[in-house]
């Protein structure tokens, strides 16, 4: 799709934002989100905005104002952020709205990673986060480690994180080993012993999961593809189509972006969703997520270099042949692709790959009929 039609498949998107800045174009926003009081969020891209990141617009009854990550009234760290940008060396990495801000407190390489949690979510970070870096300590790779002493402010909900020095995963065929250690270490992360009670997260779980991100993409003011509501209720009923396999510890947001690969070792980040889940569940969603980088040829990936990484990924971690497990990936993988249609359709740069995402999910589910 050339870059016209893009802006074209763009532009009902933005017909449904009321009251649209006039002097924005759909190509500046890099994604639409809300905020912990149920409004409107438009982040755009690669603009400096109040605390030195991108900028951001709420929509309140009056239009659009500018806003930023220090208004976030669910963050209890946000009211300290300009002062802690303030210091030499301090970035703003990322914001989601009401949830989570990360920020690069100091120099790369000598500065710690603030993550600042919502209070409801702290604990439950903190508690994963000291169990993957225990569990994994061995492993294939390892979790992003916490500061010395597992440094965290419950006050500001707050970990500190020591920064990793490493570089983003390669997406071309050659990187298939690389792939396959990451294939490798998922099977440790699913063997391994945890000493503290992981919450379990079935396949109605991640029904749930698909159906609250639609509701926010709908309440964003994105127009999802025609066939996505007939999609989810196949994968829905097709959830009875296979048995679901022994629930083993999962990452739950596994792809290629949550990795840095420095000289020793592979590290692992974000485990704020540890759980226990389906075998297939992180597989599938690492695998999708490496077609998606093709169809976003990021990396200056290919459909080619996807297939051959996602071999050599499932190669690593060794399940296919076990029984059931095949089914189970299938329908997996049509669960993470729709999901991922929603989450684009709220982003306009990638609005156009939405419809694609659907029909990937449509071809996993008739895959799951013939398996």
């Amino acid at each position: 799709m050339d870059a016209l039609s893009r802006e074209a498949a763009r532009a009902p998107m933005i017909r449904r934002v009321e009251n649209f800045p006039a002097h924005l174009s759909a190509s500046s926003i890099e994604r639409l989100d809300l905020d912990g009081q149920g409004r409107r969020v438009l982040t755009l891209a690669g603009s400096a905005g109040p605390v030195g990141g991108p900028q951001w617009w709420v929509e309140t009854a009056g239009g659009w104002t500018p806003t930023g990550p220090e208004e976030d009234r669910e963050l209890p760290f946000a009211a300290a952020l300009p002062e802690a940008l303030a210091r030499p060396g301090a970035r703003l990495l990322a914001w989601k709205p009401a949830r989570r801000l990360v920020l690069l407190s100091g120099a790369p390489g000598t500065g710690t990673v603030l993550k600042a949690h919502r209070k409801s979510g702290f604990p439950k970070a903190l508690a994963a986060h000291r169990a993957a870096q225990q569990a994994l300590a061995r492993g294939t790779w390892r979790a992003a480690p916490l500061s010395a002493g597992g440094n965290a402010d419950p006050e500001a909900c707050v970990l500190e994180m020591d920064f990793v020095d490493g570089s983003a995963l390669e997406l071309l065929e050659q990187a298939s080993d690389v792939h396959f250690r990451i294939g490798a270490g998922l099977r440790d992360l699913q063997e391994a012993v945890f000493e503290a009670e992981l919450a379990p997260h079935r396949a109605e779980d991640e029904l749930a999961v698909v159906a609250r991100l639609t509701r926010r993409a709908e309440s964003c003011g994105a127009e999802l593809p025609g066939n996505f509501e007939e999609t989810g209720a196949r994968l829905s009923a097709q959830r009875e189509r296979f048995d679901e396999g022994e629930l083993l510890p999962c990452h739950r947001d596994l792809h290629d972006g949550q990795f840095l690969k420095t000289r020793e070792r592979l590290v692992c980040l974000d485990f704020d969703l540890l759980c226990r889940a389906d075998s297939a569940l992180d597989a599938a969603n690492f695998v999708v997520h490496l077609q998606l980088r093709a169809l976003q040829s990021q990396g200056g990936a290919r459909g080619s270099d996807a297939l051959a990484l996602a071999r050599a990924f499932l190669e690593g971690l060794d399940r296919q042949g076990e029984r059931g497990f095949d089914a189970r990936f299938c329908w997996y993988q049509a669960a993470s692709f729709l999901r991922l249609a929603a989450v684009h359709a709220m982003r306009p740069r990638w609005l156009h790959l939405a419809p694609e995402l659907v029909n990937l999910s449509r071809r996993c589910l008739e895959d799951l009929d013939r398996a």
